[in-house]
């Protein structure tokens, strides 16, 4: 009883004096510090590791890494699809498709406060005489500004066989 009543001031000091380790912390940087305490009962090591290289200390665990609670990441990130799929249907009718499917298997990443990488895995593009399937991803920037569509089928030259003569 009388050992575990000496060494209870130690156990309250051991956290904080390991704690120092983590003010000196900085992105990308592990910081370990070890703290060795002597007691009546016997020696005591406590050691504190920064977290460096996930999350900075301090983080708040409510928002992400851009500073955006979930709510409005989801936000941003429906909108970023929206605006890519406009891109997307608006390119290939530009091009000559007739009809643009998307299927529901899409993967979107965020690079930045307001930019995100949408991949869309199977998207159909239905011409005159055939389909095509393909994987289409574009960047958006600014919320709803598409800088770059990867993907989209290209059309196909015309050779002698669909070249019309015309012989008046």
């Amino acid at each position: 009883m009388v050992a575990l009543a000496l060494a209870a001031p130690l156990f309250f000091t051991a956290p904080a004096l390991a704690d120092a380790g983590h003010k000196q912390a900085k992105k990308g940087k592990r910081v370990v510090s070890n703290v060795t305490l002597a007691g009546p009962a016997g020696t005591y090591t406590v050691s504190s590791h920064a977290r460096g290289y996930d999350r900075p200390y301090g983080h708040n665990y409510r928002v992400n890494v851009y500073g955006q609670s979930t709510r409005e990441a989801e936000r941003l990130e429906r909108q970023a699809v929206r605006a890519c799929r406009r891109a997307i249907r608006q390119e290939a009718y530009q091009i000559g498709f007739r009809d643009v499917d998307f299927e529901r298997s899409r993967r979107v990443k965020q690079i930045g406060p307001l930019g995100f990488r949408v991949t869309f895995r199977e998207v159909e593009f239905e011409g005159r005489r055939r389909d095509w399937e393909r994987r289409v991803s574009c960047v958006v920037r600014r919320g709803d500004l598409v800088r770059q569509i990867k993907g989209i089928p290209e059309p196909r030259r015309r050779g002698k066989a669909y070249q019309r003569s015309y012989a008046y």
